[in-house]
Formats: structure tokens, C-alpha cells, sequence
């Protein structure tokens, strides 16, 4: 929680603050707005934790293969954003968190995606 705080900050000073005005206004919410969830290396362990715990979809068929071969994936969950990464012993767990949170800021700065107000996981 506390990296995501320093991050959010970070970007508020650099590129928020400074420019605010009647027609910038800051997007970014006060608010918990993306939750990071990561899963083991382990095949079994990404596809049954999202959708058994999480209560995500991965889809059927070619879809279901396709995205199940990825190593991470951005939906909604719980009026958040969920980000969730397959890791091992090895993976930079704070790195991408602030590399992702980096994608989310901008893109909830600049408007090209909303905070969500009631979402579900796709």
C-alpha cells in the first residue's frame, strides 16, 4: 500500500499539481482504485485462483488457450481495476507494481479509461 502511495504521489507532484486549473483537473481518485493480486508460476494455480477465488472467466475454447497463456492480465473486480501476474521466486513484484500503476495513472489522468465505479471481472 505504501509503494502505491509514494507512486500516486510522485505523479500527482510531477505531472498533476503543477497544472491544475478550471480545465485540468486531477482524475486520479483518494480512493482504493486498482488491487494487485499475484498468482504462482504454476499453471493450475493461475487459471484456478481467478476463477475460483476471484470469480473470474477465462473464456472457452481459443480465447480460454490464448489468455491462459499470458502472464498477466488487467480487468475489473470489486469497483477496482485488478491487475493480476502470474510470478516466480524470481519476478520484480515492485517493479511492476509501479510500472502498472504508471499505466493506470495515465491513462485515468488523461481520460482514456474511468475509474470504475461498479465493475465485475470479465
Amino acid at each position: 500500500m505504501e509503494l502505491g502511495e509514494t507512486v500516486i504521489d510522485g505523479f500527482r507532484n510531477e505531472f498533476v499539481n503543477s497544472y491544475l486549473d478550471e480545465s485540468f483537473t486531477d482524475e486520479i481518485s483518494d480512493e482504493i482504485f486498482v488491487q494487485f493480486f499475484f498468482s504462482t508460476d504454476r499453471a493450475t494455480h493461475y487459471e484456478r485462483l481467478y476463477e475460483d477465488y476471484l470469480q473470474g472467466a477465462w473464456g472457452d475454447g481459443e480465447r480460454r488457450e490464448s489468455l491462459l497463456k499470458l502472464n498477466g492480465k488487467w480487468t475489473y473486480f470489486e469497483n477496482t481495476i485488478l491487475s493480476y501476474w502470474r510470478t516466480t521466486p524470481y519476478s520484480d513484484l515492485e517493479g511492476g507494481v509501479v510500472h502498472g500503476l504508471g499505466h493506470r495513472l495515465s491513462a485515468l489522468h488523461y481520460k482514456s479509461i474511468k475509474a470504475p465505479r461498479t465493475a465485475h471481472l470479465v
